[in-house]
């Protein structure tokens, strides 16, 4: 899939809202939820304290009874629960400090990365994968974007912002060694970044495989394991019925905005007439596209940025965000399903200005709850969402779509 880059112009909304034209982040359109001042619920709040502090008082008397161990943890669980669901049904379910130590720090114009990374690290059996292969990628030299990555992950429990900085400056240095474009100071698009990210992390697999073979161990790549998947792409002339066949290894899919979702893939799998003369003479060829493999996660790129020799143009077409889709491949008829787990979004008007942002599941979630709590990502602003109101807000800005498979019942 060919990426073009655009350019941007440089500017940014200041947290207070106003424009600073040496950084980045200026829209022209506004987002409700970002702008808006967060109304705090003293009583809310004052019942969430009265919890936290009931919940450490029993954890500390229980602590020092005789009871065994397992019956501790099973109390602990249970007081913990309880404590969790009166934060749900009073309207919050994390502290501020908690929703702090998720923010990443904008370095100067990097809205792109920090957007990118929230949506990639929201992914937890691709995070699982990448520490649980931590063994293989520390002792390689090549591997150093792993364990960047890693460290940028373990930052989401802290605030530390001078140690967030210093890691995020290492990681996009890194990506600069082999990715010029990403050099200097420049705004760059957040889908480009995305597959950079995901090509250098999965560029050492091979050597990290051969590696580890030599130990008599073994690596999993997670890109590999969890995101690459693999088009079949079959054209056909209908005149001589002369078929051939081609396979090509992806990391997302690029569809065109549509009504749904689930349309713009069905468009994208349409069968087309091709511009294409057969070696038979006729030009009466078709493309058809289908999926040969399905990945753990399934990453939709919507074709926002319209491309033509004298202007590039913002697509504002609304689309519908689906939270599950039904997918199958061309080799069963069995369907698979999909839930939506974070979205990287483009704020602006056009192509030459805008600031990402990101949308996703609140991490600690478990897979398939339909209630979970979603958190909108402002660079180092984080704050509590619902994801009605994602889906309400952002049919016109989503960009990068994260759809994780969902466990059969």
């Amino acid at each position: 899939m060919r990426r073009r880059k655009h350019s941007w112009q440089t500017g940014a909304l200041s947290l207070n809202g106003t424009f600073d034209g040496k950084s980045l982040g200026s829209t022209d359109e506004e987002d409700p939820e970002i702008h808006s001042s967060c109304v705090s619920d003293t009583q809310s709040l004052e019942k969430k304290d009265e919890e936290d502090s009931l919940s450490s008082h029993l954890a500390a008397v229980l602590a020092v009874t005789s009871q065994p161990s397992a019956t501790k943890n099973r109390f602990l669980e249970a007081l913990n629960y309880v404590v969790l669901r009166s934060r749900i049904e009073s309207g919050r379910t994390l502290t501020s400090d908690e929703l702090a130590c998720y923010g990443l720090p904008n370095l100067s114009q990097t809205c792109y990365m920090n957007s990118v990374l929230q949506s990639l690290l929201t992914l937890v059996p691709f995070v699982k994968e990448l520490k649980k292969q931590s063994h293989q990628w520390r002792s390689h030299p090549k591997a150093l974007l792993c364990k960047l990555l890693s460290d940028i992950n373990n930052g989401f429990a802290t605030k530390n912002r001078m140690q967030k900085k210093s890691t995020l400056f290492k990681f996009l240095r890194t990506i600069a060694l082999h990715h010029p474009e990403f050099r200097n100071d420049a705004q760059q698009d957040a889908h480009e970044f995305l597959n950079t990210v995901l090509e250098q992390l999965s560029s050492v697999s091979t050597e990290l495989r051969s590696m580890a073979t030599d130990k008599e161990q073994s690596y999993t790549c997670p890109v590999e394991a969890h995101i690459s998947f693999q088009m079949l792409s079959t054209m056909l002339c209908h005149s001589c019925g002369h078929k051939s066949e081609n396979m090509e290894e992806c990391l997302n899919l690029s569809v065109a905005p549509e009504d749904t979702i689930m349309q713009g893939i069905q468009l994208y799998l349409k069968e087309q007439l091709l511009d294409y003369k057969c070696h038979c003479g006729a030009s009466q060829t078709t493309e058809q596209r289908s999926f040969f493999t399905l990945p753990n996660v399934l990453i939709i790129h919507l074709l926002r940025f319209k491309w033509s020799y004298f202007a590039a143009q913002k697509i504002h077409r609304p689309t519908c965000l689906s939270r599950e889709l039904l997918l199958h491949t061309n080799q069963s008829s069995e369907k698979i399903k999909y839930s939506l787990k974070s979205i990287v979004n483009h704020l602006g008007s056009c192509t030459t200005s805008g600031h990402y942002i990101c949308d996703g599941v609140y991490r600690n979630a478990s897979q398939g709850d339909g209630n979970a709590c979603w958190v909108t990502y402002d660079d180092d602003i984080v704050k509590e969402t619902t994801f009605n109101h994602v889906c309400q807000q952002r049919q016109k800005t989503a960009y990068l779509l994260y759809y994780e498979k969902m466990e059969k019942d």
